[in-house]
């Protein structure tokens, strides 16, 4: 599992492959970061929350970030000078370190019961835990 992965330090990600015109075969980053942009939005309000408290998590993110500029995952109200090939492959290489320092991250530095709290705008009312004194999850 991806989770085991992660805690063992042995987490690769899955990469697409695309043929540019010049017919040498490379790899591209939009499906992951695609990916781990809805994984983000599962828990949007505590990830903005966070960001915006702790630059040490964005720091971890940098080279995630990059990818998904340059794949147009994210869209940015700066404007950014393109990924030279180099810089490119460089940032998929750190992909696994960036994976890793964002979850060992999160285990240090968990959420706070009010960033667990906060709500994404569209989610559905949450069911209560109890009812009639009993548990319901």
């Amino acid at each position: 599992s991806v989770l085991l992965e992660i805690e063992t330090g042995a987490y690769e990600p899955l990469l697409g492959e695309v043929d540019p015109d010049d017919g040498r075969s490379a790899f591209t980053s939009r499906g992951w970061c695609e990916g781990f942009s809805r994984g983000i939005d599962l828990r949007a309000a505590a990830w903005e929350a966070r960001l915006g408290q702790d630059s040490e998590l964005m720091q971890y993110l940098g080279p995630i970030i990059a990818l998904s500029i340059e794949d147009e995952v994210f869209d940015s109200d700066a404007e950014f000078a393109a990924l030279t090939d180099d810089e490119y492959d460089e940032c998929l290489a750190r992909i696994p370190e960036s994976v890793d320092a964002v979850a060992t991250y999160w285990r240090e530095h968990p959420a706070s019961d009010e960033e667990h709290a906060l709500r994404n705008e569209g989610d559905p009312p949450r069911p209560p835990r109890r009812r009639g004194g009993r548990w319901v999850h």
